[in-house]
């Protein structure tokens, strides 16, 4: 798989192209905005398996949905992640 870096300006230009060339020519392309990377697009291959896929973003969701965060007392990165690994 071959990786190139466009701007979001390009990439909200050029989706249609983009992702069928991604598709075809097997790339991923790494979006940046501001030069910082903000967004991976890539082909789903073959072996894809939607189920699995579904199901992780089903169990991800619900760690979100059960987190208790005050909005005046954030919680330290370190702690965030610690939060979700429960």
């Amino acid at each position: 798989m071959t990786t190139q870096l466009i701007s979001l300006a390009e990439y909200r230009k050029n989706i249609s192209k983009l992702w069928k060339k991604a598709q075809q020519e097997n790339i991923r392309y790494i979006i940046l905005s501001h030069s910082k990377p903000v967004l991976e697009v890539r082909p789903i291959t073959e072996d894809f398996d939607i189920d699995l896929a579904y199901k992780k973003a089903m169990d991800d969701y619900k760690k979100w949905e059960y987190l208790e965060i005050d909005p005046e007392n954030m919680p330290s990165k370190k702690d965030f992640l610690k939060m979700l690994e429960n």
